[in-house]
């Protein structure tokens, strides 16, 4: 059974997420909402997604469908739905 999705992703930009900014982890790009938003997209918060801003996942995500390479293994393809 499939979980209600309400929210897009900031990162890649699909409907992933239950509720925003509750640290819930997209299963298409593997960025964890912490609440960071366009206003600060640029800062590196240093807290559940390490060393990336938001604007560092969004480039990773254009170029790797991931927010940080190294989470290639854990992505998956977006769902119809979640368009």
């Amino acid at each position: 059974m499939r979980r209600a999705t309400a929210a897009r992703c900031l990162c890649c930009g699909y409907k992933t997420l239950a509720l925003p900014e509750a640290l819930e982890l997209c299963q298409v790009c593997w960025w964890q909402d912490d609440g960071q938003d366009d206003r600060d997209a640029d800062v590196v918060r240093r807290t559940v997604n390490g060393n990336l801003s938001l604007n560092d996942g969004r480039r990773n995500f254009k170029h790797h469908q991931a927010a940080d390479p190294r989470f290639i293994t854990h992505v998956r393809t977006p769902r119809q739905e979640e368009l």
